[in-house]
């Protein structure tokens, strides 16, 4: 376990220029990070929101069969997975347009997990949970 932290966390840091996204998308960066995120969401759901934010919608997108994992994860994860699974779909909601805002949105009980996370969730938790509401 403790080398696969290592490893997530060199991707990560890998995931803060955007050119070093467009390889670790071809790489198969993104697949791996979804087959980790039922053992390690937190770390998983952190280098997602990175890729997302430096040009790696599509590819997230695609290997989370949509967005229904992280919805799994913001119903599920710890406080810091949940509040960055917030964020990663505000990020795929504004860049992804009405198709992802209308995936989100088709998944059972989504709304009620992020009115739960306005109200007890971090201060950043609550500010991304009423974006995405």
């Amino acid at each position: 376990e403790g080398a696969k932290r290592d490893a997530l966390a060199a991707i990560l840091n890998l995931a803060a220029d955007r050119e070093t996204v467009a390889r670790l998308v071809e790489s198969g960066a993104v697949e791996m990070t979804a087959g980790i995120m039922a053992v390690m969401p937190e770390e998983a759901v952190t280098i997602l929101e990175a890729v997302v934010k430096r040009g790696g919608l599509v590819a997230v997108a695609a290997a989370f069969v949509g967005i229904k994992k992280l919805g799994t994860v913001l119903r599920e994860g710890s406080e810091r997975a949940r509040e960055s699974a917030a964020a990663t779909l505000v990020t795929m909601c504004r860049k992804g347009g009405s198709e992802i805002v209308a995936e989100l949105a088709g998944i059972h009980g989504v709304e009620r997990v992020i009115w739960e996370l306005m109200a007890v969730g971090s201060v950043r938790g609550r500010r991304k949970a009423a974006t995405l509401l």
